[in-house]
């Protein structure tokens, strides 16, 4: 798989996953955020809690709203 590249042969992957590093970090150090539902937010499967605890859209919008502020920029 290839991706396409900038001018100046940069590739636009790398800005995206610092993004996504970012948010894991901001998830993670919040310690009123609920672990499991973080992980759930990034995508992860968290073992047993990953397959069984389901949270609903609003408990993960609850969580989300606590860190959204730290993500703006």
């Amino acid at each position: 798989m290839t991706f396409p590249s900038t001018e100046d042969g940069r590739y636009d992957v790398q800005a995206d996953h610092g993004f996504r590093k970012r948010f894991n970090i901001i998830l993670k150090i919040d310690n009123s955020v609920n672990y499991n539902i973080a992980e759930k937010l990034m995508g992860h499967k968290n073992g047993l809690d990953g397959v069984y605890f389901t949270p609903t859209i609003s408990e993960l919008f609850v969580e989300f709203k606590k860190v959204m502020y730290k993500l703006e920029i």
